[in-house]
C-alpha cells in the first residue's frame, strides 16, 4: 500500500465501519481515521465523497497526481479495495 495514503470516514456503530478497522488493524495498514459525530464532520465527509454512507474509504496516490479513488461501504467492494490495500 506504499503508493496510496489511506483515509477513512467511519460512524461509532457502524458494523461495517467496525469490521474495517478490524481488518485494517489485523493487516497493519496505516490509515487516518475520522469518526464521524458531527454535523460539521458529516458535511466534511460529503464535500470529499459526495455520500453520507459510512464507512467511506479515500484513497490517495502519493506523488505529485494526487488522484483520489473512494469506496463507499466494506463489504460491497471488499475485492477492490483489497487490490488497493496490496499495492
Amino acid at each position: 500500500m506504499s503508493k496510496y495514503q489511506l483515509t477513512v470516514y467511519t460512524r461509532p456503530f457502524c458494523l461495517d465501519c467496525q469490521k474495517l478497522k478490524r481488518d485494517l488493524s489485523q493487516k497493519e495498514i496505516p490509515y487516518k481515521l475520522i469518526e464521524v459525530n458531527s454535523s460539521e464532520e458529516e458535511e466534511q465527509m460529503v464535500n470529499v465523497t459526495g455520500s453520507k454512507i459510512v464507512p467511506a474509504l479515500i484513497f490517495m496516490k502519493k506523488g505529485l497526481l494526487k488522484k483520489k479513488t473512494i469506496f463507499i461501504g466494506y463489504e460491497a467492494n471488499q475485492i477492490e479495495i483489497n487490490k488497493y490495500l496490496q499495492s
